[in-house]
């Protein structure tokens, strides 16, 4: 074994190093899933406000379909005696399956569609939109979350091991003298 193994303080530090290593990084794995569950439900939330407050702007007499934002797809059907009626599908919207509409969310490749609707005044008829965005930037930044998380307990890490190693030596100092001093 290395000579640098037999000294106290090393065996010290490296024992203080694995129990950070062990107890840290499962904690942080928690933490960021905890932060990636939220960020995903707020993303959702946000989209399916957008989608609800579009579906009230939605008048069949006269025709009157609100143009959704910059980077949103919309799709808007009519549904009645479990028929569908497109009324207006932006050009880049995918297409789905049928029973993909009455679900609350979807994701299609990249895009997440969140379906909302609302019932008319005859029966068996609602009145179906999906509004769908792009999530590749949202994966991007929970990409760039994790890699800045890693890196800071990369960081913290090898922080953590110097400052062991550099306390554990001053504290097993007196010990080395009284050592020293007996040979």
């Amino acid at each position: 074994m290395l000579k640098i193994f037999r000294s106290i303080r090393t065996k010290t530090a490296v024992l203080f190093f694995l129990i950070f290593l062990i107890v840290i990084l499962p904690a942080n794995w928690l933490v960021y899933k905890q932060v990636e569950a939220a960020l995903v439900e707020t993303s959702k939330r946000e989209l399916t406000t957008e989608a609800e407050k579009l579906l009230s702007l939605v008048r069949l007499d006269p025709l009157t379909i609100p143009i959704p934002a910059e980077g949103f797809v919309l799709k808007v059907q009519v549904l009645y005696n479990r028929q569908f009626e497109t009324l207006f599908t932006s050009p880049s919207f995918p297409t789905l399956q049928e029973f993909e509409y009455l679900q609350p969310g979807v994701e299609s490749d990249t895009l997440e569609i969140i379906n909302v609707a609302r019932p008319l005044e005859q029966p068996d008829a609602s009145l179906l939109l999906s509004l769908g965005r792009s999530g590749s930037h949202f994966q991007q930044q929970l990409a760039s979350l994790q890699f800045y998380l890693f890196a800071a307990n990369a960081f913290a890490i090898v922080l953590a091991g110097l400052l062991v190693l550099l306390v554990s030596g001053w504290i097993l100092k007196p010990i080395r003298q009284i050592a020293q001093a007996s040979v």
